[in-house]
């Protein structure tokens, strides 16, 4: 291919043309500038020139590149400025240059008909002015809402029976939101429902070898000849020989069916249900005594005749399947009869309504030029409608733009097939590529070359579907390589997270030490998870990072501030509501606790009503912030910024949605929560290292860049073909190419020293896909072949060879036990980190004690229950449970094992329940000394017990938050109970007030005394019992300003 020009003055503007452009390499440049060239060239419109991109932030990047482009090129016209760029000087030059500078002003004039769209809006575009639709575009909102309606009213019983509805319920969940999603998103992944069968043709040949099958068949003979096969199936029959109830029920019930032999609609909706007594018969025992059957044959024959048919009916995922079809159908009647649209639908649409040739000329005499950027992007529905309208015919010049090696949304099915579909299109003479970096240093450009080089014959793109491999085109540096240092560096690392993240911080060090800034730094990682792992490490360390993630509204850290506020103004003249809000809005201590204070908040708050009324919620809220001095505190609190941009988004967005939907001022606090699933951008207003993933940073560029989740493996999946499984090992090696040229300067990519390693399609990691494709180069062999051995030396051989590369040796660090993923770094690393940031605005116990050491209890063996936190919860909520239902009043082991089933999993309870539900019966009984009196906790009345008490309040500027495992009143006093799991090499006073010392657990008690001496519950004495031996500890808390 030939190398794109966009400055070249002699380029042909009037053609169509292909371009490939790899990462950095100036794509974004080379469309703005093109753009530019039409309009004061060739004077076209700036309306009639189309741009299409797959996001809005790319979308907004073009318009404001390509504004800017306009002014400058228009500066350097009117004042003989000097400018870089050859074309421009040819304007300069130019006998035309007045009318270059009219064509100028008039794109600058009505650049807000510029028509730069995404590919959904671009869509809703035409629909709306060419095609004069009234469209509403679903939230997520109304969706949900629909598909209510659909649960209720918009399922057919004529295509199903009430038991086959009652079935799924049972299998997904009785709450019918889970099954609506459940249902919502088999419908939202456009699965094909053409394998599903035609019902009526099914249940009409069931009934036919139903009753075939079945028509001289006795019924006691039959039931003989079942009893018969348990006694050699596995899992068939109990110890006695008998079935149990639930399968004695349904041969009852299939025996009536046989009997009657009329296999009507009453009696396909009993089946539907129960399924066939014969799905018992799966695995026979290897040992069983002969038996003789009075029909022989008749297993053989359901399983042929009978089971492969009834299945779509009685099967909870093929009733699923059923009724996602279903609510696609409703959902599309939906928006036909009342104009509703999702976005797909959007697409789908336009692509109905091209079809014809009349309507399609239309729309192609609306544009001169069109542009396609990200093309490798495109699924196989937006490729169609390109191809219809433009590519197809070409009666409109096209400028296709995209790189196949950094297609990565397989998820949102991208189709990569797509863009070669497409080059094949164009003849060779109008296919070119960029071939410089622009982006990365020298070093790095040359150590890139090389590496993705290794692959197979230098083939570094891999195309499952059509069995080939295309080659690895080289780009060449910016400039001459003047650095020898390394710009690609492999750190090598044992299995752990810890040993990784550590390694990585002993990175960032070094690099701070020549002269980078934190903000200089990316991680990016393959998903949240990762995210939050490597977060946690960091804010540990204090490191400051920004974190580039989403949160639901209702997780967001100030939905339950804003549902306080909005509250508290709908009601101030409620005290209590107005004393819950002083504890959770962001004053100052003396202030919370001031009677003045309350006076001017409530003042306050009269004032936001007759504001919410007048002006709405945006000004509500506001006024009320603004007049009792949060925002201030907020600007200049710590993390303060973060909170304040988070409540501005989450504001805004339900002040728009209350506007759209004309909500009753006074119905607001449903109205927030009818629109609590909306994801807010969390936002971070501290400079620092950038957390994010992979697919996020696409577009993107960093100074340095560390590699983190190029080593995370995906799970095992179960049933997927094989082609889909190559497919998304082939996406994985585009994953690794787009990770590694995000670098402006310097990569760190992880890789774990095994001397070889088993993997299986669809599971190893981006490296791993990696090594895989070199080792069936060096062994020619193919790639599943060199998956079963990976060879991780001899990779980290390949790698020694390669220029500006490196391989970071193994340093060991010191780990401390990682209860709280606490990592202790290598001793002579200095910490000394600039602008560090601590979230002062919320306190935890937790937080309180992050630093504190762990213990190593490796050698200390848990005998009767498993080590971990698990334990810790499962105990914990089968107590809560037993306080809330009245059981610890009298406990007995029948009632506790009862919660345990509904609270606890049931492999657990196999090997642990009998001790797991003593140990809790144990703890009941536990007497406690008061005043000298053994009291247990029985006697207390279930008007004086709480279980799981919420607290917070304000101590010190900062408000603690939490929960305290069991509060009771005995005599006007109070106490605390709190439940541990520790495990200790043994139960002694001694042995526990150690623990007690190690862990600050007074300091823990300390704040369950202040938050209840808040509320006029003052406490008498703490009690901290370790359940795994029912002992416990009694003192009487100290007060929190002696602990802090």
């Amino acid at each position: 291919m030939q190398n794109f020009k966009v400055l070249d003055e002699k380029l042909d503007l009037n053609q169509s043309y292909f371009l490939e452009a790899s990462a950095g390499t100036g794509k974004t440049f080379s469309i703005e500038h093109f753009v530019v060239r039409q309009i004061v060239e060739r004077g076209l419109s700036i309306e009639k020139i189309l741009v299409v991109t797959f996001t809005n932030k790319a979308t907004q990047e073009l318009k404001t590149r390509l504004f800017e482009n306009l002014q400058q090129i228009k500066k350097v016209l009117t004042s003989n400025e000097k400018t870089p760029f050859e074309y421009v000087k040819y304007y300069q030059k130019s006998e035309d240059r007045a009318l270059f500078l009219k064509r100028l002003n008039h794109a600058l004039l009505y650049f807000d008909q510029c028509q730069i769209f995404t590919i959904h809006a671009f869509c809703h575009d035409l629909l709306k002015k060419h095609f004069l639709y009234q469209l509403n575009l679903v939230e997520h909102s109304q969706d949900m809402q629909l598909m209510y309606d659909f649960f209720y009213v918009g399922i057919d019983h004529e295509h199903f029976f009430p038991s086959q509805i009652l079935k799924v319920i049972q299998t997904f969940g009785f709450n019918e939101k889970n099954l609506l999603l459940e249902i919502a998103r088999i419908e939202s992944e456009h699965v094909s429902f053409s394998k599903l069968p035609n019902r009526k043709a099914v249940l009409k040949q069931l009934k036919e070898n139903l009753k075939a099958l079945f028509s001289n068949i006795e019924v006691e003979k039959l039931q003989k000849d079942i009893y018969a096969l348990g006694s050699i199936y596995c899992k068939v029959l109990t110890k006695t020989g008998a079935l149990d109830f639930k399968n004695e029920k349904r041969l009852e019930s299939f025996l009536r069916l046989v009997k009657d032999n009329n296999w009507d609609e009453e009696a396909f909706c009993q089946l539907a249900y129960d399924g066939l007594i014969f799905d018992l018969f799966k695995e026979k025992k290897q040992r069983f005594k002969p038996i003789k059957l009075h029909y022989p044959h008749l297993l053989e024959n359901v399983l042929k005749d009978i089971q492969p048919l009834l299945k779509f009916e009685s099967e909870p995922k093929w009733i699923l399947y059923r009724l996602a079809k279903s609510l696609r159908a409703f959902l599309k009647q939906n928006a036909k009869r009342q104009l509703f649209y999702h976005f797909d639908d959007l697409i789908e649409t336009l692509l109905e309504k091209i079809q014809d040739p009349e309507e399609r000329e239309k729309i192609q005499e609306l544009f001169e030029y069109v542009v396609i950027d990200e093309f490798q992007d495109t699924d196989s529905v937006q490729f169609q409608i390109f191809y219809t309208l433009f590519i197809k015919e070409q009666k409109v010049p096209i400028f296709l733009v995209g790189d196949p090696k950094q297609s990565i949304y397989g998820f949102r099915k991208a189709d990569v097939y797509a863009f070669f579909q497409a080059k094949e299109l164009f003849c060779k003479e109008n296919q070119f590529h960029l071939t410089t970096n622009f982006r990365s240093q020298p070093n790095l450009t040359q150590a890139l070359n090389h590496f993705f080089s290794l692959a197979k014959d230098k083939t570094y793109l891999w195309l499952p579907k059509e069995n080939k491999t295309l080659p690895f085109h080289f780009t060449e540096p910016k400039c001459k390589t003047t650095k020898k240092d390394p710009a690609l560096h492999f750190m090598l690392i044992d299995q752990t997270d810890a040993h990784l993240f550590a390694n990585i911080y002993r990175h960032m060090c070094d690099l701070l030490e020549k002269g980078y800034q934190f903000e200089d730094m990316a991680i990016l990682v393959k998903d949240r998870n990762q995210q939050e792992s490597i977060y946690q490490f960091l804010k540990s360390n204090r490191v400051p990072c920004q974190l580039q993630k989403e949160v639901v509204l209702k997780k967001s850290q100030v939905f339950w501030h804003i549902k306080a506020i909005v509250e508290a103004i709908q009601n101030p003249e409620d005290i209590n509501i107005v004393k819950k809000l002083m504890m959770i809005i962001y004053v100052h201590q003396e202030k919370a606790n001031s009677d003045a204070y309350l006076s001017h908040l409530i003042e306050t708050l009269l004032r936001a009503k007759a504001l919410l009324l007048k002006s709405g919620l945006m000004a509500s809220v506001y006024y009320f912030l603004w007049h009792i001095d949060a925002i201030s505190f907020l600007v200049h609190m710590e993390n303060g910024k973060e909170i304040y941009l988070e409540l501005v988004d989450a504001l805004g967005y339900i002040a728009e949605k209350g506007i759209q939907e004309q909500c009753d001022p006074f119905l607001l606090l449903d109205f927030i929560d009818s629109v609590e699933e909306h994801r807010l951008s969390k936002k971070s207003a501290q400079k620092g290292v950038i957390i994010t993933t992979i697919h996020k940073s696409k577009g993107l560029e960093y100074p340095i860049v560390f590699a983190l989740g190029v080593m995370q493996r995906v799970i095992k999946q179960n049933k997927v073909p094989l082609q889909e499984l190559e497919d998304l090992d082939a996406e994985k090696l585009r994953a690794l190419y787009v990770t590694l040229t995000r670098a402006k300067e310097k990569v760190f990519v992880p890789l774990v020293l095994k001397e070889s390693s088993k993997m299986t399609l669809g599971v190893a990691s981006p490296i791993e896909v990696f090594i895989a494709h070199i080792q069936a180069k060096m062994e020619n062999t193919t790639y599943q072949q060199a998956l079963q051995h990976l060879d991780y030396a001899f990779f980290a051989k390949q790698l020694q060879t390669l220029p500006f590369t490196t391989l970071d040796p193994v340093v060991p660090v010191d780990i401390m036990p990682q209860k709280k993923e606490k990592i202790e770094i290598i001793p002579h690393i200095k910490p000394a980190l600039k602008n560090t940031f601590e979230d002062l605005s919320l306190m935890s116990f937790s937080q309180l004690t992050s630093d504190l050491a762990n213990v190593d209890k490796t050698h200390i063996e848990a005998i009767d229950l498993p080590k971990g936190p698990l334990v810790g919860t499962y105990l914990h909520d089968c107590l809560k449970i037993c306080f809330l239902t009245k059981v610890y009043q009298n406990p007995n082991f029948k009632k506790i094992e009862a919660i345990a089933n509904r609270q606890v999993p049931k492999s657990f309870l196999e090997e642990y329940g009998t001790h797991f539900c003593a140990l809790i019966e144990k703890a009941l009984l536990l007497p406690l000394d008061i005043e000298g009196k053994s009291i247990h906790l029985q006697e207390i009345p279930f008007t004086h017990i709480f279980a799981e008490t919420e607290f917070l309040f304000i101590h010190q500027n900062n408000y603690f938050k939490g929960f305290i495992d069991l509060i009771f009143m005995y005599e006007n006093n109070w106490y605390i109970v709190d439940w541990k799991s520790n495990i200790l090499i043994s139960y002694t006073q001694k042995e526990m007030q150690q623990e007690m010392q190690r862990h600050n657990y007074m300091l823990q008690a300390s704040i369950y005394e202040k938050a209840l001496d808040l509320q006029n519950k003052p406490v008498k004495k703490a009690f901290y019992v370790f359940l795994r031996d029912s002992k416990l500890v009694a003192f009487t808390p100290k007060p929190l300003e002696e602990c802090l």
